[in-house]
This record gives structure tokens, sequence and C-alpha cells, in this order.
């Protein structure tokens, strides 16, 4: 930004996780101050949306940390200017770039695309908490006050939303924000086209895709689709969720003929996607983070004791699994590779018995609780036609598969007699 000064940055977080201070006393808002103090606040936009369930006593009464559980603004994606899009589960933070396996896809020269997510950002900006530094004037009368000298304070630009702040008034806030996506959907419903795309990116390997330049009509001519979708159950978007029944129909359907692979750094999958998998009589491998591959592995509080949780929600998964006979369809693979912790997540699926996926799906959610109904998410599905992109997808499974042990049913005692305390303790 010193080197280019026409050069704009908007940054969107969480405002619990993004205001919550580490042992150091910074935190999100603190570390992206000095941007704002060097270049400006014309320059930089630093917005924290805060979910409208934590309000009146509950936001009182419920500490950091452990207030992130309500719902959180968890979408990731990183937008340069229309020429670069990546779409991703991670946060940025140190141990994506040293030892946490996670997953990316780079999608390039799709101005389309990359206005889709641009504009959502801005959509739930507009919503959002503005970081300010305390040194600059308010625009806003809603603001949380700079009480604990921090050097900044949180505003609420837009007017409309500033009469209603989620910790305040959560009931108009929600019909506030939810009309606003409902207008940034209703938009890119009419005219969105997301169907034809020349260069995509995936873990550093690249596939230029010799697809024709768009016409009106590029469905007849694009070898691979992008479709974009939104969660945001606090807000009535269910949107993602949908897209995701309309899948595991597609996934029934053709039952016989279909494999399909599904991540996740935890085991704790809704009860729609726990169904919906039992109820394919499909083929799925479930690929999850071993108990030494979960990031809470090592916590020093109870936090440690998430990782046996989740083994316990998986066996009874698997026994499940068992009791409907569905041993031979149902696997899960945990991930682990020493010192290296896992969180990557998505979909691939194969149809009609190839050897490659032709569908897969990214973004940030984990097919969790939380994603279905507290979180802000945001993923992508891309489906394809080209063999060279099918192949790349193939190749960034397999590689994570060789570092994955099989946990089925039939390795596992899970009889009448299973035990839930001893795994639980273990």
């Amino acid at each position: 930004m010193a080197q280019n000064k026409t050069l704009k940055l908007n940054i969107l977080v969480d405002c619990l996780r993004g205001t919550r201070v580490d042992s150091k006393g910074n935190s999100t808002a603190s570390l992206l101050l000095p941007l704002i103090h060097k270049f400006g606040q014309d320059r930089v936009k630093i917005s924290l949306y805060h979910t409208p369930e934590l309000s009146g006593m509950k936001k009182k009464l419920v500490p950091p940390r452990w207030n992130e559980g309500v719902g959180i603004q968890h979408i990731k994606a990183y937008i340069f200017d229309n020429t670069s899009l990546i779409i991703s589960g991670a946060n940025l933070s140190t141990d994506y770039f040293t030892n946490r396996q996670d997953r990316y896809i780079e999608i390039k020269d799709q101005p389309h695309l990359t206005s889709y997510f641009k504009e959502l950002v801005s959509t739930v900006c507009e919503f959002s908490y503005l970081l300010e530094s305390t040194q600059q004037h308010s625009n806003s009368s809603s603001a949380f006050q700079d009480r604990n000298n921090l050097g900044y304070r949180l505003s609420l630009i837009n007017k409309s939303i500033a009469q209603s702040p989620p910790e305040k008034e959560p009931l108009l806030f929600k019909q506030k924000a939810q009309s606003m996506m409902m207008d940034f959907i209703d938009k890119w419903k009419t005219h969105g086209d997301f169907t034809h795309v020349s260069q995509i990116e995936e873990n550093n390997s690249k596939s230029d895709l010799t697809c024709p330049e768009p016409t009106k009509t590029p469905q007849a001519t694009a070898d691979t689709i992008i479709v974009p979708t939104v969660q945001m159950s606090p807000l009535g978007i269910t949107q993602d969720q949908a897209h995701c029944q309309q899948f595991f129909e597609a996934i029934k359907k053709n039952r016989d003929t279909c494999r399909t692979i599904l991540t996740s750094a935890y085991f704790n999958f809704a009860e729609m996607f726990r169904n919906r998998i039992l109820d394919s009589s499909s083929q799925f491998d479930i690929l999850i983070a071993s108990p030494q591959a979960n990031g809470f592995y090592t916590a020093k509080d109870i936090s440690r004791y998430i990782p046996n949780a989740y083994t316990l929600f998986e066996l009874e998964f698997l026994k499940e699994v068992h009791r409907r006979g569905a041993q031979g369809l149902v696997k899960i693979n945990e991930w682990n590779r020493p010192g290296w912790t896992y969180h990557g997540k998505g979909f691939w699926s194969s149809i009609g018995n190839e050897k490659y996926p032709s569908l897969t799906m990214i973004g940030s959610p984990n097919y969790g609780y939380r994603s279905l109904y507290r979180d802000l998410e945001a993923q992508i599905t891309i489906m394809t036609k080209n063999e060279d992109l099918k192949q790349r997808l193939y190749e960034v499974i397999s590689r994570r598969t060789v570092q994955t042990t099989i946990i089925n049913a039939i390795s596992v005692d899970i009889g009448n007699d299973f035990d839930c305390k001893k795994y639980m303790c273990a």
C-alpha cells in the first residue's frame, strides 16, 4: 500500500473473535489498527460482524472465547481486484502457513465471480461494525466506546442498522440484515452466471481450461460450472443447506455408480448430513482429523477433551453404520501427520464409476450444527467435464488419503457392550 497510493484494503472478520485478546494483550482489531493509522480510514476499512444471537444478558454473562459458540462470521474468501479469487477454509493465522493442512482453490480471470464475492463481503460489511481509531471522529452515535483504552472503537456506520444494534435490538437487526442479504441474492439470481471458467488453481496445481470465450449462452460451451452459495441461518438465509440437500438427492439417484469423499477437521456433522449419508445407499469415504491432528489436542484447559468427544461421535456413527449393514459403503479415514493439524473441508464426488471426481465443494463450512444454524458461511461447488481439472482434483485428495488410517465398523468393536466412557477418557 505504501508503493501503490490507489490501493484500498477491505477486511471483514468476526467481532467476537476479532476483539478477543490473547495472552500478550493483542487482538485482530489491535493488530490491524496500525494500518488505519498509516494509510487512513479512506483506504483501509476493517469491518467486524457481530451475531444477533449474542445479546442482552447472554452478552454480559458468556465470557470471551466461549461466546463465539453462539455464532460467528466464518466466511473465508480472498479477493484481488477483479483478477483473482481464493476460496478457502483457512484463517490465515501462523499455523496455516507452517504445520496445518488445509485447502484452497484459486480462480483466475473471472471478474463476474470475483464481483459476486466482493459484493457479498461488502453487503455483510454494511451491517457490521467498523473499526475506527480513537484518534478519529466517529460517524455514528451507535458505537462501542474505548472504555479500556484500546485505541479503537467500533461503530455502526449504516444509519438504519445503527438504530438496531445486534446486541441490543437483535430482532430488528435480523430483519434489516436479512433484507440486505436477500437483495444481494435476488440480484445475482437475476443476472448471475458463473459457468465460464478459464483458469483454476488448487494447492499450486494449475489447470488452464481451453474454454471458448463467453457468449450469450455460455452454459452451452463451458466445460466447468461454478455455483456459489451462502448460509446465514441467524438471518434466515439457508441457500447452501438447500443446495446440499439437492446434492445428496443426486447422489442417492446415482447411488450405484457414485463415490463421494467428505472431509472435515471435526466429526461433528449436523444431523442432516449424517442422515443423508446413511440414507444414500452410496459409497462414502469420510476423511477427518485423527485425535492427534486435532487443533485442540494439546489444549491446556477443558478444550483438551474435544478430540475425545469427536471420537465418541465417530464411533457412535460407525455403530449406526454397522446396524444398517452399510460398512461396505461408508468408511471413516483418520488423517495423521506427526507435528501437524488438519483443517481441510469439502466434498469430492465421482459419478458413473469414473476414477476422477467431476464435482467438488470448497469453502468455510465444517458441515456441523454451527455451519447450518449459527455461523455465516460461503462455499462454491465446481462441476467439470474437463479431464485435466478432474485429474488434478483427484491428485489433491489422493495425497491426503496416503496419510490416513481407515476406521470402519469391521475393525472396531462396537457391539452392545460399547463403552462410551472408555473412549471419552482415553
